[in-house]
């Protein structure tokens, strides 16, 4: 298949939480490491874009999941 390079289009995908934690701490050494994190999901910003010819084409910025 034969596709020009001035069709191509690359479309990508990505995210953030208002709720993000770290999944690791620090502590002494051979001390267990204990912290709170919350168990639910809050807002979530999801964004879509494409690529074509050096271009970002169809910006599209939504609350939710894909």
């Amino acid at each position: 298949m034969n596709i020009p390079k001035s069709n191509l289009v690359y479309l990508d995908e990505t995210g953030c939480d208002y709720n993000e934690t770290y999944d690791y701490g620090y502590n002494m050494i051979g001390k267990r490491f204990y912290a709170l994190k919350n168990a639910y999901r809050n807002k979530r910003i999801s964004i879509v874009a494409a690529l074509n010819k050096k271009r970002i084409i169809a910006p599209f910025v939504f609350d939710g999941y894909c």
